[in-house]
C-alpha cells in the first residue's frame, strides 16, 4: 500500500525521478485496470521503469499486481490530464518521456481507436503499443475480509449470493424499472442480492425488499465479493473488465447505444444485454411514446425540410387538441415515466411543448424559447437522450 501522502500533481512533477517514466490514468476504474495489465508491455516498448499516477479510489486495482509502482495524487489533479490543457503544466508531455508525467488520454483518436475489434487491440492504439503487446493479469487478487465476510454470513452462503452494480461513473445508470424486476426474478431462483449503488441509493433503495442489501462496498471489497460470489450483474463500466476473469458469471446491461458500440469488447464468462432488448422496458419505452410530449416532440424532431423549419406554433396547438383527451392512461405507465423519461431531453422538450399547447391562448409559445434554451442547456448533463425510440 502506497503510505505517502496524496498530493497534487503540480507538487509531484517537482520530484519526478529523472530514470523513470510516469503515466497518469485519468479516467476510469478499468482504464486504470487495464493500464496496469500492459505494464510489462510498456516497459519493454519504452526500456525503462514506469510508475504510474492514480486517484486514492483506484489504489485497490494497483495492489492487485506484484510490484507495480505507483503514486496517489488528488483526484481534480489526476482529472486534469484528461485535457490537452494539462500540457500547461510543469513536465508534462504528450510523448512518453523520462521523468516527466505523460497523458494518453490527450491522444485519443476515437473514430479511429474505436474501430479496434477487441479491447486489446483498442489499447493497443491508445498506448502505442506493438500488435504482439499482451496483457499481465493480476496475481495477488484481494480477499472478503472478516468483517465483510460476517456481514455476508448473516446474508446467504457466497454460493447464494449475485452482486449487483447497477450504476456507472462513466455511463447512465440502469433503469429502476430493469433493477426491480431482476431482483424479482433472482429472489425467485433463490439468491440474495448485495447491491453496489453510487449516486442514487435512495432510489434503489426504494425498491429494495427481503433478500436485497446494500453493504455501501469499498472497490476492493466489491472486486472481493465480485469474484467469490455466486455471479455479478452490472451496467457497463470498468468494474466489468476487473472482474470478468475470475468471476463464476458476469452479465453486463450496456445502457446507452453508444457505450455498446464503444464497449462491445469481448470479455469471458459474460452475457451482454442492450437495455432497450429487456421485454419489459421496450414495452413500457413503446407505449409511453405514444404519451402527448412524446409525439409533439417527434413532430418537432421531423427528419428533412421541417427539420431545418420548425413548424408554425399552431401545427403543433392542432396535435395537442387532437390527442389531449385521448392521451395515455397516467397510471400505466406513471412510474416509468416518473423514473425514466422524466430524465431525458426527449420528454422533456415534448413536456415544454404540451404546457405551450395548454397555455396557447395566454401567449405560451412566448416563452417556449426560454424553456427550450433551459432544455438544452442540460442536455447531455441532467437530461440523458433515449437513443432508441420507436
Amino acid at each position: 500500500m502506497n503510505t505517502k501522502p496524496i498530493q497534487t500533481l503540480q507538487e509531484l512533477a517537482q520530484n519526478l525521478k529523472a530514470d523513470c517514466y510516469y503515466f497518469v490514468s485519468p479516467s476510469s476504474a478499468g482504464d486504470t485496470y487495464r493500464l496496469c495489465m500492459l505494464k510489462v508491455a510498456l516497459e519493454s516498448q519504452y526500456k525503462g521503469k514506469i510508475i504510474f499516477i492514480i486517484k486514492a479510489m483506484h489504489e485497490a486495482i494497483c495492489e492487485m499486481f506484484d510490484g507495480l509502482e505507483y503514486v496517489i495524487c488528488e483526484d481534480k489533479s489526476v482529472d486534469f490530464c484528461k485535457y490537452k490543457q494539462c500540457l500547461i503544466l510543469d513536465n508534462v508531455v504528450s510523448v512518453p518521456t523520462l521523468g516527466k508525467i505523460y497523458s494518453h488520454f490527450i491522444n485519443y483518436e476515437f473514430g479511429k481507436d474505436l474501430a479496434a475489434d477487441t479491447q486489446l487491440e483498442f489499447d493497443r492504439v491508445r498506448l502505442m503499443l506493438p500488435q504482439d503487446a499482451q496483457r499481465v493479469l493480476p496475481t495477488n487478487l484481494p480477499q472478503i475480509s472478516e468483517s465483510l465476510r460476517a456481514k455476508l454470513h448473516k446474508i446467504a452462503p457466497l454460493d447464494k449470493i449475485i452482486l449487483f452494480c447497477p450504476e456507472a461513473n462513466s455511463f447512465p445508470r440502469l433503469p429502476f424499472i430493469i433493477f426491480k424486476d431482476e431482483c424479482q426474478r433472482l429472489r425467485k431462483e433463490g439468491y440474495s442480492i448485495v447491491v453496489n449503488s453510487l449516486k442514487y441509493k435512495k432510489e434503489y433503495a426504494r425498491f429494495f425488499s427481503n433478500g436485497v442489501y446494500d453493504l455501501d462496498l469499498s472497490l476492493k471489497e466489491a472486486i472481493a465479493l465480485g469474484i467469490s460470489c455466486a455471479g455479478v450483474i452490472s451496467t457497463r463500466a470498468g468494474f466489468c473488465d476487473i472482474v470478468a476473469h475470475y468471476c463464476k458469471r458476469l452479465k453486463i446491461y450496456y445502457t446507452a447505444f453508444s457505450n455498446y458500440i464503444m464497449w462491445d469488447r469481448v470479455l469471458p464468462n459474460t452475457k451482454r444485454v442492450y437495455v432497450c432488448d429487456v421485454y419489459i422496458y421496450k414495452k413500457l419505452l413503446q407505449i409511453s411514446s405514444k404519451s402527448l410530449p412524446m409525439k409533439l416532440y417527434k413532430r418537432y424532431a421531423t427528419k428533412g425540410f421541417l427539420k431545418k423549419l420548425r413548424l408554425p406554433f399552431t401545427a403543433y396547438f392542432k396535435i395537442y387538441q387532437r390527442h389531449k383527451s385521448n392521451d395515455i392512461a397516467p397510471n400505466e405507465t406513471s412510474e416509468f415515466i416518473e423514473q425514466e423519461l422524466s430524465q431525458t431531453y426527449e420528454y422533456n422538450l415534448g413536456r415544454a411543448l404540451q404546457r405551450a399547447c395548454e397555455r396557447f391562448w395566454w401567449g405560451g409559445f412566448l416563452l417556449f424559447p426560454f424553456a427550450y434554451l433551459k432544455i438544452r442547456k442540460e442536455k447531455g448533463k441532467g437530461f440523458k437522450r433515449i437513443d432508441v425510440l420507436p
